[in-house]
């Protein structure tokens, strides 16, 4: 999968990262941006939390995605560079 990063860059996307940036479009009730935590994304896309700290690393790496305290008190949360 072909995105546009936060440099405007296409990127490719690897199948966990494309299912991870897919879950956090598809399922965010945030209405200013498209976020989840990751325990969230991890239920909703089946990536054992092991696996998907690499996942998050690499679209954080790729300028897709950060992390990010979104709510205070409410933990790390991951967060898509809005486009």
């Amino acid at each position: 999968m072909e995105v546009l990063n936060l440099r405007n860059e296409k990127v490719m996307l690897t199948a966990m990262e494309a299912k991870v940036y897919n879950s956090l479009k598809e399922w965010s009730a945030m209405e200013d941006c498209f976020c989840n935590h990751p325990k969230e994304v991890s239920i909703i896309t089946e990536i054992p939390m092991s696996q998907l700290r690499g996942v998050i690393s690499s679209l954080v790496q790729k300028c897709v995605a950060y992390v990010d305290e979104y709510m205070e008190g409410c933990g790390e949360w991951v967060i898509l560079y809005n486009k």
